[in-house]
């Protein structure tokens, strides 16, 4: 009986690891939950951050509400009432994990949030196109694949630290030779020059790091640039022209429906005779 009730207090005591990943689209907000117990339950609250290219910061929230953060670069908020932790306008820079631990009457407790990014780009057909993945130089661990899904075809880009210092990028894209894949800054990019239709469709970079996978994915479209038409040229020969035959057709028939007014008054005049 009393070895039962050990077990039983090592199982309650023991903290059980909770994993949840989230796509977010860009722009907007979100709220991570730490744990169910009110802040009367809990002792303690920690909240171990790590960002692709930005790097590791943490937060503490004591019971009494008191906050230490070293997240000087990540403008996250604790609220100091409610265990949560809140994101507003999400993007790229917010692509990783969000790790909190907490410590309440019973025991402690972990949750695991991956946060993966979705942005839906709807761009100008001839303009070129940049988009931003991320910061290669931050581990020599970290492997990315850029991963390209245009109608029925797929192909990808794979690029490590190693490949970038060698500049040999493993590719299997030889259909899309005008794709670029630069370095900015230490940044990745995928550069499109002159988005065109065929390159429609979904763009996903893919990161792996300490075993953990982190996505962040394109959904690209494309519409044709209108105000080209709308030159000095186009609206000398163009649109001024057509303006000026559809007054003269307006004017037409305006004189011709108040003729047939005329004609028909002058008809049921000539019947009262």
């Amino acid at each position: 009986m009393l070895l039962f009730l050990y077990v039983t207090v090592i199982v309650w005591k023991t903290s059980h690891l909770k994993k949840e990943t989230i796509q977010m689209e860009f722009g907007k907000n979100i709220s991570l939950i730490c744990s169910n117990h009110t802040w009367s339950e809990l002792v303690f609250q920690k909240w171990s951050i790590w960002k692709l290219g930005i790097g590791k910061c943490d937060i503490e929230v004591l019971y009494n509400g008191t906050i230490k953060d070293n997240c000087t670069n990540n403008p996250v908020y604790v609220n100091s009432t409610n265990p949560h932790l809140s994101i507003s306008n999400f993007e790229s820079n917010y692509v990783g994990k969000y790790s909190c631990e907490y410590t309440f009457n019973g025991g402690t407790d972990k949750r695991d949030y991956y946060l993966w990014g979705v942005h839906y780009i709807n761009h100008t057909f001839g303009e070129n196109v940049s988009l931003t993945c991320f910061h290669q130089m931050a581990s020599n661990d970290m492997v990315t694949k850029v991963i390209t899904k245009l109608k029925y075809e797929e192909c990808v880009y794979t690029v490590g630290k190693n490949q970038i210092l060698n500049q040999t990028i493993k590719s299997t894209c030889e259909d899309r030779k005008d794709f670029v894949i630069d370095i900015k800054d230490g940044w990745l990019h995928l550069d499109i020059p002159g988005f065109q239709l065929k390159d429609v469709g979904n763009y996903t970079c893919e990161t792996r790091y300490n075993e953990e996978i982190f996505k962040l994915c394109y959904v690209l479209s494309g519409y044709p640039a209108i105000t080209t038409f709308l030159t000095a040229d186009t609206l000398r020969y163009c649109v001024v022209p057509a303006a000026i035959v559809i007054l003269i057709l307006i004017s037409l028939a305006a004189y011709r429906y108040a003729d047939h007014l005329r004609r028909a008054k002058l008809s049921r005049s000539s019947q009262n005779c």
